[in-house]
């Protein structure tokens, strides 16, 4: 909006300024709170936005609301100082009044007005008329305040097309700063989400990671060759019967296992990647623990009686 020229624009603005200054004012604070506040920006969000808006839009409703209210008590006021200060001797044309006097006089009416206008002369009279004919023009062209004849009806009064114009203003602010908050918003929200996945994506892999860990170390500590007829009962099938068949085809049980091994057990050390260092224990054993050396020679006969001979025929 233009700065104001005419007197009429300043008015209005110094009238919008009162205004503002009666209904929208604040308390100021106190040194003591100026100093004990943290006074930090707030900052924009789409919520605290949503907020204000609502509450510029309620405090206009209250705010036109009470200054309705106050132009309306400013114009029966208004109408009663018109009233009160229209001089209605001077509504009728005194040439027109005095002949009515003559013609009252002439009649002998008692009740004729007892004022005598025969003294005046035609100057005077001229002069009355022209003070009727100005105060009826005031009256006829000026309206009670607030009104005026740009401006007949409340919807049209320029101080309040100033408030709601400034309201607008300060409504289309809020409006734009909501408009990069949701942008703002829906970045961050994009960014949280990617963040989510990934770190969803990454506990996936974390989880897959310990499963396969854990089957590597279960399958890695199923391969260690046994050290102690205990170790071998909690060894899977498959690993019990290799073990099983490793102790089992001895050529004899009282040679030094640790430098004599028939040429199987050779090969299985190569085929499972054991070494004589890690056999050599349980091969102790087997070799002087009778009941276990038999333990293993009856599931190793077991075993050979459910493979068949592929030399024998079908």
């Amino acid at each position: 909006m233009e700065p104001p020229q005419t007197p009429q624009q300043m008015l209005e603005v110094h009238e919008v300024a009162l205004d503002t200054l009666r209904l929208r004012a604040v308390p100021v604070p106190s040194l003591a709170e100026i100093l004990s506040t943290d006074w930090q920006p707030e900052r924009d969000t789409v919520q605290s936005l949503k907020e204000k808006i609502e509450k510029e839009k309620k405090d206009q409703r209250t705010f036109l609301t009470k200054l309705y209210d106050l132009n309306a008590m400013a114009y029966l006021e208004d109408v009663e100082h018109r009233y009160f200060s229209r001089n209605d001797l001077l509504d009728i044309d005194p040439k027109v009044w005095k002949e009515g006097i003559e013609r009252e006089k002439a009649d002998g009416d008692a009740h004729a007005i007892k004022i005598d206008l025969d003294g005046l002369t035609e100057h005077e009279l001229q002069l009355m008329a022209e003070a009727n004919e100005k105060q009826r023009k005031f009256f006829d062209e000026s309206y009670p305040y607030p009104f005026s004849p740009t401006a007949r009806s409340p919807d049209v009064l320029p101080t309040i097309n100033r408030h709601n114009y400034a309201y607008l203003k300060r409504l289309e602010n809020l409006y734009k700063r909501l408009r990069l908050a949701e942008v703002k918003q829906a970045k961050e929200d994009e960014e949280q989400r990617k963040r989510n996945e990934q770190e969803l994506y990454n506990q996936k892999r974390r989880e897959e990671e310990r499963v396969l860990q854990g089957e590597r170390d279960r399958r890695e500590r199923e391969t260690v060759f046994p050290a102690t007829p205990a170790e071998l009962k909690a060894k899977g099938r498959d690993m019990r019967d290799r073990v099983v068949r490793f102790l089992g085809v001895s050529s004899n049980q009282g040679v030094d296992f640790g430098r004599k091994l028939v040429p199987l057990q050779e090969k299985m050390l190569r085929d499972f990647g054991w070494s004589q260092e890690s056999v050599l224990p349980l091969l102790k054993i087997y070799a002087k623990d009778d009941k276990f050396r038999v333990e293993i020679q009856v599931e190793y006969s077991m075993q050979q009686k459910q493979t068949p001979d592929p030399r024998q025929p079908r």
